[in-house]
């Protein structure tokens, strides 16, 4: 007796979601961008005789990330009932020498203030970089070694 089994592909089809920023160049001040809730970024321009008001466009991209995988962190030992007192990201990244200058290697340290379980912090974290942070996904896809550490600084020692 043979039994046939007929498969039918059904292609995995993802919402799309459409963002929109805006970019303008202000001679005295760099660049402006602006969200469609206008709510705005200044980034510096590559241009010598203007003085830097605000981050380059490539160390947005690490603050992006850090932001990124803060919120998920964040949430996520907040659901676990963890009980944070201060939390900070501190964010390295090595580019290339050549153009474009893209990052390389990114390494994140977490550090969390308060009573906080470090098995549920490492899951915390994991479940971010692997799971939520679409802009540690997109890193990682676009062939950039990402590394985490982290250090939970509990509420009896001093800062």
């Amino acid at each position: 007796m043979q039994i046939y089994l007929r498969l039918r592909f059904i292609p995995v089809r993802y919402m799309v979601v459409n963002v929109y920023v805006e970019l303008k160049f202000i001679p005295e001040i760099g660049f402006i961008a602006k969200n469609s809730q206008n709510q705005a970024v200044l980034m510096r321009a590559p241009i010598k005789d203007i003085p830097p008001v605000g981050p380059s466009p490539m160390e947005l991209l690490l603050m992006a990330l850090a932001g990124c995988t803060g919120y998920d962190v964040i949430s996520i030992l907040l659901k676990m009932r963890q009980k944070i007192e201060g939390f900070e990201i501190k964010v390295n990244g090595v580019r290339r020498d050549e153009d474009p200058r893209v990052y390389v290697n990114i390494d994140l340290k977490y550090i969390v203030y308060g009573d906080v379980d470090e098995d549920k912090l490492k899951e915390a974290i994991r479940l971010s970089m692997e799971k939520y942070c679409s802009i540690s996904a997109m890193l990682k896809n676009g062939g950039v070694n990402v590394n985490v550490s982290h250090e939970v600084i509990k509420p009896s020692t001093p800062r």
